[in-house]
């Protein structure tokens, strides 16, 4: 929920973007195109960016919002949100980014570092189900949505009071926003799911669930990653499997989790 977004980031320069009239989505594209990441002992195993957005949306407060993710080799390694802020006067883009790397990287442009998170961004979990990995694609694109619905989660955010943090539902969208193979891990299957705040489109957390196989069966393990800065309770099958922190004002670019202000002409 953006309603208070600012109290994620705290703004500190007095100029302001105009875009009455460019194209706010080919901006969000621009922001991200010259972004450079470097991972220690990679050599030839590239983050990729997925040319276009995964995910789109508007919402309350916010004209343009883009979802981007980059890969190393197929499988999700980063996400950014691309937003920009109307309520504040000629428009504000932020970027929020979330690490989905199993180690540290750097993320650069023109040569600037602007995010370095020095752990690893998310912890795969074994799923614990009865549900065996089909053979068959379009079987596990069900199989997927039937684990991913197990998945319930509370948020506390502001909304539109005075400040007080206040329960609110996590959704999960019915329509996945990604699907990838692995050509380095054994992954056979991948689906990124996300959650909103109720009714709202804008996202809040993404799931990741992943069909994988040892070579002698097959299984299925799960991650998860934030898209804000409040707080969040995550179960599976009414059991608790994450607490999310606050991270309000703590948004530092050594950290898997970081809010930043682009550079936009």
């Amino acid at each position: 929920m953006r309603w208070n977004y600012l109290a994620c980031f705290v703004v500190v320069a007095s100029s302001v973007v105009s875009a009455a009239e460019s194209d706010l989505r080919e901006i969000a594209l621009d922001s991200v195109k010259d972004y450079v990441v470097e991972r220690p002992g990679s050599e030839g195993v590239e983050f990729v960016r997925v040319e276009q957005p995964i995910i789109r949306f508007t919402t309350t407060g916010i004209d343009e919002a883009d979802i981007f993710l980059w890969t190393q080799q197929g499988r999700p390694a980063l996400v950014g949100q691309v937003f920009r802020l109307k309520n504040v006067e000629g428009g504000l883009w932020l970027h929020e980014f979330q690490s989905l790397s199993d180690g540290p990287f750097t993320l650069r442009r023109e040569g600037k570092e602007l995010w370095s998170p020095k752990t690893e961004g998310v912890k795969w979990r074994t799923l614990k189900t009865d549900l065996v990995p089909s053979d068959s694609a379009r079987v596990r694109l069900t199989q997927f949505k039937q684990l991913a619905r197990d998945f319930t989660g509370v948020e506390q955010t502001p909304g539109v009071g005075n400040g007080e943090l206040k329960n609110f539902g996590l959704t999960l969208k019915p329509k996945e926003a990604y699907r990838y193979q692995s050509k380095g891990d054994d992954v056979l299957d991948g689906i990124v799911f996300w959650f909103t705040q109720e009714e709202n489109t804008d996202p809040e957390l993404l799931l990741l669930i992943e069909a994988i196989s040892n070579g002698k069966e097959n299984s299925w393990q799960y991650t998860l990653g934030r898209l804000t800065c409040w707080p969040m309770q995550i179960d599976y099958k009414g059991v608790r499997v994450a607490d999310l922190p606050n991270m309000l004002n703590k948004s530092i670019k050594s950290e898997p989790y970081h809010i930043w202000r682009p550079a936009i002409p």
